[in-house]
């Protein structure tokens, strides 16, 4: 992966997803119960003829909280009115190339040079750049919530 392939989700989905989740029946959604969601498709059981098919949501999540696939789906409305999945904006995470701590810096680069580390990785290890101000956790990675 390439820094340009990490995406900020958070900004987008803040702009176009609810806070409060709710089926279409109005019941609250209960995310710690929830068995199954399903996001683009689902495999829907017709007891009656007893057979199977792919149905497709797009734009909709559905979901189940027991592991039978014999109970229906419950749609969930999650975009916020007049915003869908197509018009959210991503951006890229990071604009510049994130730092390590300097000691691990110079301890990769020490192992490069003894020929310890492969040299298909020296090249990556050796474009690192050192930042001591790095924590052990990004906040800002982590959602409160």
């Amino acid at each position: 992966m390439k820094q340009e392939d990490f995406l900020d989700f958070k900004k987008g989905a803040d702009s176009t997803i609810k806070q409060s989740l709710k089926t279409a029946d109005g019941e609250q959604l209960k995310f710690r119960e929830v068995m199954w969601f399903s996001y683009r498709q689902s495999i829907e059981h017709d007891c009656v003829d007893d057979i199977s098919k792919i149905v497709e949501h797009p734009s909709q999540v559905w979901c189940r909280y027991t592991g039978s696939i014999f109970e229906p789906w419950k749609k969930v409305a999650v975009f916020r009115r007049n915003c869908s999945s197509s018009s959210v904006e991503l951006h890229q995470k990071y604009t510049t190339p994130l730092g390590i701590k300097a000691a691990k810096l110079k301890d990769f680069k020490s192992l490069s040079q003894k020929g310890i580390l492969p040299q298909y990785a020296c090249d990556f290890y050796n474009s690192l750049v050192a930042d001591d101000n790095v924590e052990r956790d990004n906040p800002e990675d982590y959602d409160d919530d």
